[in-house]
Order: structure tokens, then sequence, then C-alpha cells
């Protein structure tokens, strides 16, 4: 599968694009302290690797080029932290999509995963593939698919877990770190200003 090459770390445009994509399926949610895994200092990122390695399976089953836009690392609790991950890919046609996710249901269910599909309204109806069927987990994970002939949105959250937020950004973790992406210096968050070109 090829990648665009533009991973974009903002949490005001990840917080828009994960608004658009999820709704007010689990808005009830916002506010609501999540139970963060008190399994160590590496479990933020133990979280991370895991769930973008599943979310980079699911790209794999649709195809096609993918934008990244993935938030910054966000505090959940005391000590904890999360990302909220977002996927934009390609439209799947009418005639395919109960296929697809026929197969990606199988592969989230071997992740433990028990989604709900739905169909969606609108004037391009689709699907969604959902677990939990709404709001999040009580460590605040969810993972939702959504598909339509004009475009695939794959919106997720990693459970909250123990990390240091500050730290986590600083290096830029999540950006470093995304299985199916090699970041270059041009592509980084913090290049403001283009490569120039070989003399």
């Amino acid at each position: 599968m090829t990648r665009t090459p533009r991973l974009l770390f903002a949490t005001v445009t990840a917080t828009a694009v994960v608004a658009l994509t999820v709704g007010c399926s689990h808005g009830k949610n916002e506010n609501r302290k999540m139970n963060a895994s008190p399994i160590g200092n590496s479990a933020a990122k133990a979280q991370w690797f895991d769930l973008t390695t599943r979310i980079e399976a699911t790209q794999q089953l649709v195809g096609g080029d993918w934008e990244v836009v993935d938030s910054n690392a966000r505090p959940c609790n005391e000590g904890a932290v999360n990302w909220t991950i977002t996927r934009i890919g390609p439209g799947v046609r009418t005639a395919e999509r109960e296929e697809l996710f026929d197969s990606v249901e199988v592969a989230w269910k071997k992740n433990g995963w028990e989604p709900v599909r739905r169909a969606t309204g609108g004037d391009a109806p689709g699907l969604r593939l959902r677990y939990p069927a709404s709001g999040v987990l009580g460590d605040g994970f969810y993972v939702e698919l959504e598909s339509t002939v004009h475009g695939t949105t794959i919106g997720a959250q990693t459970a909250c877990a123990a990390g240091d937020v500050d730290q986590l950004n600083r290096e830029q973790f999540a950006f470093n770190n995304t299985p199916g992406y090699t970041p270059t210096p041009a592509a980084s968050p913090t290049a403001l200003a283009p490569t120039p070109p070989a003399p």
C-alpha cells in the first residue's frame, strides 16, 4: 500500500477530524475521567505501537493512499496519556463495501474487538464499523471505520496509559513511530520551511 507523504500532528486539526468522524457517538464521554492502565512508564508507548499497528493492518485491507492526521500525546489522567488516531483514505464502491467490511470485521474480532456494523445515510450512504458500539471503554479506547464512495476514515483512541506527556511530545514520539510511514525532515511538524533543492 502506498502512503501519502503527509503526516500531520496538530491537536486542533486532529480534534476537528475526529469530531467529523465520530460525531456525537462518544461526545457524552468527553469529560469523563479515564481509568489509566498502571503497567509502568512504557505503557503509553506500548499502547501506541499496538493500536497503530492494528490500524495499519486495516488500512492495508482497504488499500490505496492514506493521510495521517493523528494528535499529539494528550493527558488523560494524572501521569497518563493517550492519542487520537485519524486516517483518511480512498472511497470504496458500493458493490465492494460489504465484502471489505466482512474482512475487517474478521480481523478486528481477532484483536478481541466486537464491532457493530451500521449503515450510514445522507447524500453518500455508506457503512460504519465501531467498537464499542458507542462511546468509549473505561480506559478511553475506541476504534471506528466508516466508508462511502467518496472516502474512508479510520478513527481511534489509544487506551489511557502511564506516560510523560511533555517528554513524549518533545521527542515527537508518535510522529517518529507510525507504522508504515517513514518521516523525513521536510515532513516534520517542526520543519516550517521546505527543504531546499540539492545544487
